[in-house]
């Protein structure tokens, strides 16, 4: 006679469940910024660069989230069709607290390589870092170039 058990295994709920997706989306951010700079390591949780990229009328506008960074800390740059932006922040904080000195010492490396849809014109860029949103904007070079045509087929 078989006798039938209980699955011993256990169903995640719905809280454990929603836990579980910043850790999917870090894993993701991870594998694509490997294959953004396949010769360094990705970055570690914590340290991925935000960016929005998008066309507005004739410019390319890129806005990348740096928080905490001092504008002299961020280096950006247009090599081989790609943006590449990178920055260092330094932080430091000292407490003294009851006869117990306390130090902890942060320091964060952001780096993001990007390849450009587009072809932009550099020598025009402008950039301002405010808020701590570095905010970009390329214009294009052959605008008409860059917007998507329709192709009819007969």
């Amino acid at each position: 006679m078989q006798t039938l058990e209980k699955s011993k295994e256990k169903t995640l709920s719905l809280q454990e469940q929603n836990e579980l997706w910043p850790d999917f989306r870090r894993m993701r951010e991870m594998m694509e910024s490997f294959w953004q700079r396949p010769w360094s390591l990705p970055a570690l949780p914590g340290q991925a660069l935000s960016v929005n990229m998008f066309r507005d009328g004739s410019n390319l506008v890129v806005e990348a989230h740096l928080p905490g960074v001092n504008k002299a800390d961020i280096k950006v740059k247009i090599e081989n069709s790609s943006l590449t932006i990178e920055a260092d922040h330094k932080e430091e904080d000292k407490r003294d607290e009851k006869e117990h000195f306390f130090r902890e010492i942060r320091h964060q490396h952001f780096f993001r390589r990007i390849p450009l849809p587009m072809e932009v014109d550099e020598e025009n860029a402008k950039a301002t870092f405010e808020g701590g949103v570095l905010h970009m904007k390329f214009p294009i070079l052959k605008p008409d170039a860059a917007t998507p045509k329709t192709i009819s087929i007969d």
